[in-house]
C-alpha cells in the first residue's frame, strides 16, 4: 500500500476546515467545498492525475484565507466548480482569482498539463515537463525553477502591483515565453542579470499603466506592441551595455508609449527585423539605440521623437543598409555630436512638415541623407554626409542652411532634387580627380570639372530671391550664387540655375531677357564678365523648372578683381556668380572673321546692341574669308548677320560702339568673284544708328602692301597683316578688294586708319 492510499480520494467541506497552521498539509485527490470557510496555511496537494479542487468562486458561499499552497502533482489537476464543472470555479476572471498560490511539482516522468486560470502567484517546479496553455494570467509572483516549460499562446502578467518577469528563455533549455502580455497598473520588471526570451509577441497594454521596467535583457521573438499609456523604460547596470537590453523580432515594433533607455541600457532593432514605428517620445539618457546591419526601415511618426540627452554615451548607432524615417523630431543635444553613429550606406529621412535637421560633424557624419514631403527643413548647424542627397521627395521644399555649411564628404555620391527644391546656402562638395560632374544645390546648378587634377573642394553658396553682389535690378537676376574652392587646378563648364520669380524685378530693361543672360564675377567692389570663348548654354525658366545659364572653359583666377591678371574666363574664390542680360561688351579673343563665332569671348558674333572692344594683339576682318587664321572649317565660312537678314538682334548693324585698342586691328572689304559668304561692293559696313566707333593706340601705320594675298592668307606675320595698325576699309590693284564702312561717330584716339574704299561718318 502506497502512502498516499491511506488519504481520502475525496475530501467534502460543508462547515470549515483549518489547513497547517504553521507548515501542515493535506493529501487529497478531489477536493469539493460547498459551503464553508477554509483557512490555509499549509498545502493542498493533489496526487491523482485527475485530482480536483472542486469550490464555488469566492463569495459565494464559501470563504479563503490563509497564505498557504495548492500543488498539483498530477499531469491534469485542475480547478472547478462544486460540481466539479471546470469551465466554473474559482480562476475565471481578473476579480475571482484562484486564491492561494499553485504549485506545479510533479516528478512522476510525465507532462503536467497547466490549466488556463486567473492566478494571483503560480509556480512551476519539480522535474515533469509543463505544458503551458493560452490565458494562463498572474497578478503577483510567477517563478519557473523546474521541469522544461512549452508555453503555448499568450502568458500574462497583469498585477495592480510592481511583478518580477521570470527569466524564461530559450538559452536554458527550459523553454522560453510563446507571446508574452503585460496588463493593469503594476510596473513589470525584468532584474538585472536576467535573461528572458519571448518566441512570439510582446505587449505592453494599455492597462499597464505602470509600464515595463527592464534591468536584465529580453529578446523578442516576431512583433512587440507598446500602448501608449505603458511606458518603456531599459534601465542598464549604469557600467556598460550589456543589462538593460532590449532585442526586437523578426515583425514590426511599435513603440506607442515613452520610451527611456537610461544607465547604458540598450534597445536593439536587428538586422531580421521588420518595420519599426516610433509613435511617442524616445529618449536616450545614458544608453543606445542599435539598429543593425540590413535592419528594416523605422518611422518617428508625427506624434514621436527621438531625443539622445547631453551626454556622449547617450547614442545612435545606424549599421550599413539601414534606414530611419523622421516625420516626427529628432534631437540631439549633445553639443559635440559625437555620441551618431552612422554607417555611409544607412540613410536618414526627414519627412516631417517644417522640420529641423540635426547638425553632424566630420568624424561622425550622416550616410545618406533624403528630405521629403511639404515644408522648408532647417540645418541645426554645420551637416557632414558621407553618403547620397536627395530633397524633394513627394513635394517640392527647401533645405535651409542659413549660415551653416552642408558638407557632401565623398566625390562619387550624388545629389538629387524634386523640381525646384534645392540646398539654401553654402553646399561644399568633395572633389576627386576621376569624379568629373557634381551637382549642387539644385537639379540645374552644376559643376563639371573637364580639365585639371583638382582634389579639394569646390562650394556654391546660394540664397534665392537675394540680391548678388553689385546687383542691378534692371538687368539682373535677383539670387546670390557665391563660389568658392581650394585649389585652383582646374577648368570646368558651370552651370547655373534661378527661378522665374527671380527674374525682370527691376523690372528689366527692353533689351534684357532670359535669352541674353551671362555670367559675370562680382567682388564686392568690382565687376567682370565671365567669357571663355564658347557660346553659353540657356534653358529659360518656367513656373514649374528652373532657367539656367551654362559656360564651358571657365578656369580658376589666382588674384582678386580688379587685379589684370584675373582675366575674363577665370573665376576668383569667394566672389558672386551673377547672371546679368542685355548689352554687354563682347571682347575679341582670337584672331578671326568678325561672324566666326571662334572669334569672341561669348563664343558668338556681336548683337546691334553689344559694345564691341578689340584689344591688343587681335585683328578681326569683316566680310571675306582669311583661311589661315579661320581654319576652314564652316566657322571661317558664315556670312556676318548685318548682311544676312535672318536674325533681328544684328540686322541693324554691327555693334553700338566697336573700340580699337592700340595694337588691335579691325579690317573691311570684299572678293570680287568671292564664294557666296563673301560680299560685294555694295555692302555697307554700318554701326545701329548713333553708334561708335573709336581707335585708339600710338603705332604708327604703313600703308597696306598691293597684294591680294596678304589680305586673304598669311605672309610674314601668322597673326596680323604685314604693317598694319588699327583699322582699314581696303581697296588693292584694280579694285580688287574693297570695303565700304560707316559709322556715326568715328573717333581716331591716336590709332591708325588706312582707308582704301569708303569710309562714311553719320547716320
Amino acid at each position: 500500500m502506497k502512502l498516499r492510499d491511506l488519504f481520502p480520494k475525496r475530501l467534502a467541506i460543508a462547515a470549515g476546515l483549518l489547513i497547517g497552521a504553521t507548515s501542515g498539509s493535506l493529501l487529497a485527490q478531489n477536493m469539493t467545498v460547498t459551503t464553508g470557510n477554509v483557512n490555509n496555511l499549509g498545502a493542498f496537494t493533489f496526487r491523482d492525475n485527475n485530482g480536483q479542487f472542486n469550490a464555488q468562486s469566492t463569495g459565494a458561499g464559501v470563504t479563503f484565507s490563509g497564505t498557504g499552497d495548492v500543488i498539483f502533482e498530477g499531469t491534469d489537476n485542475l480547478y472547478a466548480d462544486e460540481t466539479g464543472n471546470a469551465a466554473n470555479g474559482q480562476g475565471q476572471s481578473v476579480v475571482d482569482r484562484v486564491y492561494w498560490r499553485t504549485i506545479y511539482s510533479g516528478s512522476n516522468g510525465a507532462t503536467q498539463n497547466v490549466q488556463a486560470r486567473y492566478y494571483q502567484s503560480l509556480t512551476m517546479e519539480d522535474t515533469d515537463a509543463k505544458d503551458i496553455p493560452d490565458q494562463v494570467y498572474t497578478d503577483r509572483t510567477y517563478m519557473a525553477t523546474g521541469g522544461n516549460r512549452v508555453y503555448a499562446g499568450t502568458f500574462y502578467y497583469d498585477g495592480l502591483q510592481s511583478q518580477n518577469v521570470w527569466p524564461e528563455n530559450s538559452g536554458t533549455g527550459a523553454g522560453e515565453y510563446n507571446n508574452l502580455a503585460f496588463q493593469r497598473a503594476g510596473q513589470k520588471v525584468l532584474l538585472e542579470s536576467s535573461t528572458a526570451s519571448v518566441a512570439g509577441n510582446l505587449t505592453l497594454a494599455a492597462s499597464n499603466t505602470g509600464g515595463f521596467l527592464n534591468q536584465g535583457d529580453m529578446t523578442v521573438g516576431v512583433n512587440y506592441n507598446q500602448n501608449a499609456a505603458s511606458p518603456l523604460v531599459l534601465d542598464g547596470d549604469n557600467v556598460a551595455l550589456g543589462q538593460g537590453v532590449l532585442t526586437l523580432g523578426t515583425g514590426i515594433g511599435y513603440f506607442g508609449g515613452t520610451v527611456d533607455v537610461n544607465e547604458y541600457g540598450q534597445l536593439i532593432i536587428p538586422a531580421t527585423g521588420g518595420a519599426n514605428t516610433w509613435d511617442a517620445p524616445v529618449t536616450v539618457t545614458l544608453g543606445d539605440i542599435l539598429i543593425q546591419d540590413g535592419a528594416s526601415t523605422s518611422q518617428v511618426v508625427s506624434s514621436g521623437t527621438l531625443t539622445l540627452a547631453n551626454d556622449v554615451n547617450a547614442t545612435l548607432n545606424m549599421e550599413a543598409n539601414t534606414g530611419i524615417d523622421f516625420i516626427g523630431d529628432y534631437a540631439n543635444n549633445f553639443a559635440g555630436l559625437t555620441n551618431q553613429f552612422f554607417d555611409i550606406s544607412s540613410t536618414v529621412r526627414y519627412l516631417g512638415g517644417a522640420q529641423t535637421v540635426v547638425a553632424s560633424v566630420s568624424t561622425h557624419p550622416y550616410g545618406n541623407v533624403h528630405t521629403g514631403n511639404a515644408g522648408d527643413k532647417t540645418a541645426s548647424g554645420d551637416v557632414y554626409m558621407g553618403g547620397n542627397l536627395y530633397v524633394g521627395l513627394n513635394a517640392e521644399h527647401y533645405l535651409e542652411m542659413g549660415a551653416s555649411t552642408l558638407h557632401m564628404t565623398t566625390a562619387t555620391a550624388s545629389a538629387g532634387y524634386n523640381g525646384l527644391s534645392e540646398v539654401g546656402g553654402a553646399l561644399r562638395r568633395t572633389v576627386a580627380v576621376g569624379q568629373n560632374t557634381y551637382t549642387m544645390n539644385n537639379n540645374q546648378t552644376v559643376v563639371d570639372f573637364t580639365a585639371g587634377t583638382y582634389n579639394g573642394y569646390f562650394e556654391a553658396a546660394i540664397t534665392r530671391n537675394t540680391a548678388p553682389n553689385l546687383y542691378d535690378d534692371e538687368t539682373d537676376v535677383n539670387r546670390k550664387i557665391t563660389l568658392d574652392f581650394d585649389d585652383n587646378n582646374w577648368t570646368a563648364t558651370i552651370r547655373a540655375a534661378y527661378r522665374q520669380d527671380e527674374t525682370d524685378q527691376g523690372p528689366w530693361l527692353a533689351t534684357v531677357n532670359e535669352g541674353n543672360l551671362r555670367f559675370f564675377e562680382n567682388s564686392p567692389a568690382e565687376e567682370q564678365k565671365v567669357a571663355t570663348g564658347q557660346a553659353p548654354t540657356r534653358l529659360a525658366s518656367g513656373g514649374a523648372n528652373f532657367g539656367y545659364v551654362e559656360l564651358a572653359g571657365i578656369t580658376a583666377a589666382t588674384v582678386q578683381l580688379p587685379n589684370a591678371a584675373n582675366l575674363n574666363g577665370q573665376f576668383y574664390a569667394t566672389n558672386d556668380l551673377v547672371l546679368r542680360g542685355g548689352p554687354t561688351q563682347v571682347i575679341a579673343v582670337n584672331d578671326g572673321r568678325w561672324s566666326n563665332p571662334n572669334t569672341w569671348d561669348e563664343g558668338r558674333e556681336p548683337y546691334e546692341f553689344d559694345d564691341v572692344l578689340i584689344p591688343n594683339g587681335y585683328t578681326v576682318h569683316t566680310g571675306y574669308r582669311r583661311t589661315a587664321v579661320d581654319g576652314s572649317t564652316a566657322n571661317g565660312q558664315i556670312l556676318e548677320g548685318v548682311a544676312d537678314g535672318t536674325n533681328p538682334l544684328r540686322d541693324e548693324g554691327l555693334a553700338t560702339t566697336i573700340v580699337v585698342e592700340d595694337g588691335g586691328g579691325l579690317m573691311f572689304g570684299y572678293v570680287v568673284g568671292g564664294a557666296a559668304d563673301e560680299q560685294n561692293q555694295n555692302q555697307v559696313w554700318n554701326m545701329i544708328a548713333g553708334g561708335t566707333i573709336t581707335i585708339e593706340g600710338s603705332n604708327v601705320g604703313s600703308a597696306f602692301v598691293a597684294n591680294e594675298t596678304n589680305l586673304t592668307t598669311t605672309v610674314g606675320d601668322a597673326v596680323h597683316y604685314p604693317g598694319f595698325r588699327n583699322f582699314g576699309v581696303y581697296l588693292n590693284n584694280g579694285a580688287t578688294i574693297r570695303g565700304q564702312f560707316q559709322a556715326n561717330t568715328f573717333n581716331i584716339d591716336g590709332g591708325f586708319v588706312s582707308n582704301g574704299g569708303q569710309i562714311i561718318v553719320g547716320d
